[in-house]
């Protein structure tokens, strides 16, 4: 029989990490509110004719925030057959109000008491059986993050349903006047409190005597009780539970301050917290893009893509065969990408963790991408990495794996392959047939490799210098993007970035923009889409639609490719040095200063003029971060990303080449041995009409205009077009002296192989200066975002007159800072003041004026766009 189940608890009570403990999903699990905005739905394990629903994380079911209505509606309008309330275990008290509001719709309900590991480390005691029988309801003791009382609780869930409890009882003069309301007007308990409580969704429709005979009722309870009914209803919640806390929870003694408080002191003070951010998200940056990610990039750039693929493509569609060290290398990294989702799987399958695959990867990285090593250590620490690698790969292969579904998922009844699938497990069989299709696939890769068609050489260099150029440059970036996902989610995990969060508040709400506003700027770091749709906890009008128009100025992680290629082409047009973590640095904070400055501007409109929402957070405790969660989102991320280079990237390439290599009459002219024929192609003579409107900026030739109009459909396709428009520019050569000799005996330099880079030629173009290389990241950073983010901003704005005042305030804005960044840095360099400075300084000065002008009155007159 089908049934619904219904997850409803406070924020950060840990409701969605049970929903995917209870349903094998890998739903996002956030240390804020707002992760969950709508509800997901997922099925029982072992159980799929029982659904469960995951409703956004609320503190009450007033109707106050979009959340509480989302939750509200679906309790009372849908009715599930069980209501599961998730209940933080640390914060019995606070947390069991919603549960008195449950147990009042007549629902039945089962409470599980998560955190109850927590609560055994602070040395308190809950007694699970004492709660019950106060609350009429059946309670489980359960931990999620520990994964105890997880069967326990889907038994219970899987079994029939408990009746519906008793709801709490109030003051004597509130219940008589709950039994008045509901003689009166014939209806249940919970239907009366609401309309005690004048509930403006209860009282809708109402007549003119029943509203009377509710202020009377009313107004008597308040004047029994010498206070307002909202909070004679909450303290009549608050007494219930303070009755039965002595015989419930047992504290384990007097404590001192906690080591999160102690922490906290120091990570979220006004002045030192946020140095210690600026100095956290600049380690980050130098590590996924000055060291550990750059590894992989040089490694992706010059290795794979420009050596080993160009060779294989070029002996697939070519006249002379691929070398068996290029069909080898491409070979085994496809291997290896078409292995990882099954090996993930078939580690689940055996109850192993996903982060195990990282043992067959290390062989690879340590031979591939690590300089190579002559000492004994080097060659110890190879071997007991292979070691590992072929033990872990036998477990797979041999291991029979489990016989009920784990944590990850359900077996197939009938193998499936889902080569991009991450989570989910893969029985022996399925595991041992994906070695062969592997097999299979690198046989075909090597045949390829020397298949010699012979192509056209249009269709030669439309692969090469087109496909390859533009995608490889945008995947050559993706270690660097993994580390930074991969640190990214250890902060988010752990707890930090809800530090964050609370110290971007207090800043907030200094400049009047509302604290909720914060949380889609942190989800913005991973991807604008999802960052834009967060914005739908914030009820205030005026604050969610100020937060659409600011949250795409924080980096995502589609924008990490052109900060890395700034970042490089500025060390190379500096003339050398260390500048990738600085510039990332720089970039990072000035989203973040965008955002702050803008939320200054907007809110001295009339349009934005007005109170802000108050932002309600508590701060979860430090914990240790799971790697299975950190792995899995670092792992999205990435698919995501990579998922978007193979289609959208590679149609934008593959346009951006056909336009750059052939005229208006359809003439082709072959750029690879003319590259000066490029000026005049289609492309060239578009970009020209669009190159004088980016002149002030500092970067006035056509192919960075282009680059950056294609880059409105991908944020990456920036480096992608780049990497097809400058694909036949002259990059200098390598200094000899500084090229040591590898493996084969070819003398290739590090320094060289950055130099044959996407950044390399576009120093050697001589179209940036060092100014003019930050004015270009800027205003790519901070104009208006992809394509699938600014439909996510038409769906929230509701509007297409708000659409288009969101995006062009965005690009005014982005156009505005890029060219005072530029021509004053031109300025500072030249000490030359021409039109373009003057310019500039009345645009600081105006700026300067609205934000020191006073704030327009609440009440003023309102000059918002007209909705249809």
């Amino acid at each position: 029989m089908k049934c619904t189940i219904a997850l409803a608890g406070n924020p950060n009570s840990g409701k969605t990490s049970l929903f995917n403990e209870l349903t094998g999903a890998n739903q996002y699990v956030g240390n804020w509110p707002g992760v969950t905005v709508e509800r997901k739905e997922g099925r029982l394990r072992e159980h799929g004719d029982i659904a469960i629903i995951d409703l956004p994380g609320i503190y009450s079911l007033s109707p106050y925030t979009p959340e509480e209505l989302v939750a509200r509606r679906y309790l009372l309008d849908e009715k599930p057959d069980l209501v599961v309330n998730v209940v933080d275990a640390t914060n019995l008290e606070r947390n069991l109000y919603l549960t008195t509001q449950l147990l009042e719709t007549g629902l039945p309900v089962l409470v599980a008491l998560n955190m109850m590991d927590l609560v055994q480390q602070r040395g308190d005691r809950v007694d699970a059986a004492a709660l019950s029988r106060a609350l009429g309801c059946p309670v489980v003791e359960v931990s999620a993050l520990q994964q105890r009382g997880i069967d326990r609780l889907a038994g219970l869930i899987a079994g029939t349903p408990p009746a519906a409890p008793a709801p709490l009882r109030f003051p004597p003069v509130v219940e008589e006047a709950l039994s008045a309301v509901s003689a009166r007007f014939a209806c249940r308990r919970w239907d009366a409190v609401r309309l005690l409580g004048l509930d403006p969704l209860a009282t809708a429709g109402r007549d003119d005597e029943a509203m009377n005979e509710l202020h009377r009722l009313r107004l008597q309870v308040e004047h029994a009780m010498d206070d307002d009914i909202a909070s004679v209803i909450a303290a009549g919640r608050y007494s219930a539970i303070e009755a039965f806390m002595p015989q419930v929870l047992q504290r384990g003694g007097q404590r001192g301050e906690s080591f999160s408080e102690r922490l906290d002191r120091v990570l979220t003070h006004r002045v030192a917290g946020l140095a210690i951010f600026a100095a956290v998200m600049w380690a980050i940056y130098a590590i996924s893009i000055q060291t550990i990610g750059t590894w992989g990039t040089k490694w992706a750039n010059d290795v794979f893509f420009g050596g080993a693929v160009n060779d294989w493509l070029g002996g697939f569609i070519g006249s002379e065969p691929a070398t068996a060290g290029s069909i080898a290398l491409v070979g085994g990294v496809a291997s290896l990408c078409l292995l990882f989702p099954f090996m993930l799987r078939r580690l689940h399958d055996t109850g192993r963790n996903g982060s195990w695959y990282y043992l067959i990867l290390a062989p690879f990285v340590a031979e591939h991408i690590v300089p190579h090593g002559e000492s004994l250590a080097y060659g110890i620490v190879g071997t007991v990495l292979g070691l590992a690698a072929l033990l872990t790969f036998a477990h797979c292969l041999v291991h029979p794996g489990q016989k009920q579904a784990n944590a990850y998922g359900r077996v197939s009844k009938r193998l499936r392959f889902h080569f991009l699938k991450l989570h989910g497990r893969a029985s022996r069989t399925e595991f041992a047939l994906g070695l062969l299709m592997i097999a299979a696939a690198n046989a075909g890769i090597a045949w390829l490799g020397g298949a010699t068609l012979g192509c056209s050489p249009q269709v030669q260099e439309l692969v090469i210098n087109g496909i390859v150029a533009g995608v490889g440059a945008v995947l050559g970036f993706l270690p660097q993007m993994a580390v930074l996902f991969l640190l990214l989610s250890i902060l988010e995990d752990c707890g930090y970035m809800a530090r964050v969060a609370f110290m971007m508040d207090r800043i907030f709400r200094s400049i009047g923009l509302s604290g909720k506003s914060v949380i889609p700027l942190l989800v913005g770091m991973g991807c604008g889409v999802p960052a834009v749709m967060a914005t739908r906890t914030i009820e205030n009008e005026k604050d969610r639609r100020m937060s659409v128009m600011l949250t795409t100025f924080v980096p995502c992680g589609a924008k990490l490719p052109v900060i890395a290629l700034t970042a490089a082409l500025v060390g190379q047009v500096g003339g050398g040095g260390d500048f990738e973590a600085n510039i990332a640095t720089i970039a990072y904070f000035a989203g973040f200063g965008s955002v702050i400055l803008g939320g200054l501007l907007l809110r001295k409109s009339h349009i934005f003029a007005g109170s802000y929402t108050p932002f309600v957070m508590e701060l979860p405790a430090y914990h240790t971060p799971r790697a299975a969660n950190i792995n899995l989102r670092a792992m999205e991320r990435c698919k995501s990303f990579a998922r978007k280079a193979g289609t959208v990237i590679f149609l934008s390439s593959a346009l951006v080449w056909l336009l750059s290599n052939y005229s208006w009459r359809m003439q082709y002219l072959d750029t690879a041995h003319d590259s000066a024929a490029i000026e005049r192609s289609m492309l060239a003579e578009a970009g020209h009409l669009a190159a004088p409107l980016f002149a002030p900026l500092g970067w006035g030739d056509w192919r960075p205009a282009v680059a950056t109009v294609t880059g409105m459909l991908a944020k990456e396709n920036i480096v992608g077009t780049c990497g097809v428009l400058y694909a036949h520019e002259a990059a200098p050569e390598a200094e000899p002296e500084t090229a040591p000799a590898t493996q084969d005996g070819e003398e290739e330099s590090e320094a060289g192989g950055e130099e044959r880079g996407v950044a390399a030629r576009l120093a050697a173009s001589g179209s940036f200066t060092v100014a003019g290389a930050i004015s270009f990241m800027l205003f790519n950073l901070l104009c208006a975002p992809c394509l699938a983010a600014c439909a996510a901003i038409r769906r929230e704005m509701a509007s297409p007159r708000w659409t288009a005042l969101a995006l062009g305030f965005m690009c005014a804005w982005a156009y505005a800072v890029s060219m005072m960044v530029y021509q004053f840095s031109r300025w500072a360099a030249t000490g030359v003041f021409a039109t373009g400075q003057l310019v500039s300084c009345l645009l600081a000065l105006g700026m300067a004026a609205l934000l020191l002008r006073k704030a327009p009155r609440k009440g003023g007159r309102t000059l918002s766009p007209p909705t249809p």
